[in-house]
């Protein structure tokens, strides 16, 4: 058994390596072309109480906090870890479709992004809640789709959508906050693009257990698993 805890797991994931593990493993290249653009030239404001610094700090690598596609990201890469340490025999890897076989977005797709999405979720910087979302994709399930369907498919995410608010808040209970240590950061992103990055999660999801992408034996962050799980394995 190997047991890792990587410290700050997310932030140090690089891009170039991230892209290149979901080329290796036989990721549809439309997604691996859309994450390589989401990933890459993010800018972040920060807000202390109610001061804003002035201008965006464009982030040099890592994926992001707070967005739900974060977690399978890092699952990659942890994933070609463990194919290092346990070297078994090769075995083909199955490959689906290329990007011109691409699956065009659907409005369900877009429902069960939504149905993750809390109505009372804080905002990003565009200061467009959930609830609004939802209401709209309910009075017309076809726009939706149509927004988000080309940027998927052509690999492309809009720099408007890669705008990130960070919000520096106290720790509760700590004795002095003369340090860093006694302040966190919560991110704010667009929730346009957190809806898309849902989507994203949940295709690569379904290739990385369907594909066996992912060790047969990781339980975190993908559905249908879980801590217990992880305990029958033990």
């Amino acid at each position: 058994m190997l047991c890792m805890d990587v410290k700050v797991g997310y932030e140090n994931v690089g891009v170039g390596k991230c892209v290149k593990r979901l080329r290796e493993v036989g990721v549809n290249e439309y997604l691996v072309k859309w994450v390589s653009l989401f990933l890459r030239e993010r800018e972040v404001w920060v807000k202390v109480r109610s001061r804003l610094s002035g201008k965006g700090v464009r982030m040099k690598g890592g994926t992001i906090q707070g967005s739900p596609l974060s977690p399978i990201l890092f699952m990659y890469i942890v994933g070609g870890v463990m194919d290092e340490v346990e070297k078994p025999p090769p075995s083909p890897l199955l490959r689906l479709t290329s990007h011109e076989d691409y699956t065009p977005l659907t409005a369900e797709e877009i429902s069960r992004a939504l149905s993750k999405s809390l109505k009372t979720c804080a905002a990003g910087p565009d200061h467009i809640l959930y609830s609004v979302w939802k209401s709209v994709h309910r009075l017309k399930p076809s726009l939706l789709p149509s927004l988000l369907d080309l940027m998927l498919a052509h690999g492309f995410h809009h720099p408007s959508l890669k705008k990130a608010l960070g919000i520096v808040v106290d720790k509760p209970g700590k004795p002095s906050y003369d340090s860093l240590s006694s302040f966190r950061v919560i991110v704010r992103l667009r929730t346009l693009s957190k809806i898309l990055e849902r989507v994203v999660t949940s295709r690569l999801s379904a290739q990385a257990t369907t594909c066996s992408h992912i060790h047969p034996l990781q339980c975190g962050s993908l559905p249908g698993r879980s801590t217990a799980d992880a305990a029958l394995v033990l």
